[in-house]
């Protein structure tokens, strides 16, 4: 008897470790997740103004470089 009702707690105590193991797995996920897209967010939106910059620079060369007509 006391070894069938260690065996129960010892599969529930199991089942808790598992559901919070589960849980915090999610939880660190999703917000490591959100982290991850800001910062590429960020990053891109650095790099396509950058290239804008460089885009407007060359065009108002040109546009410099142009004779009047």
């Amino acid at each position: 008897m006391a070894n069938s009702l260690a065996k129960r707690l010892t599969f529930r105590i199991m089942a808790v470790v598992v559901a919070m193991i589960a849980v915090i797995s999610c939880i660190v996920y999703f917000s490591v997740r959100e982290y991850m897209l800001d910062e590429a967010q960020g990053r891109y939106m650095g790099i396509l103004m950058k290239l804008q910059g460089e885009l407007r620079r060359r065009l108002s060369d040109v546009y410099v470089a142009t004779p009047p007509s």
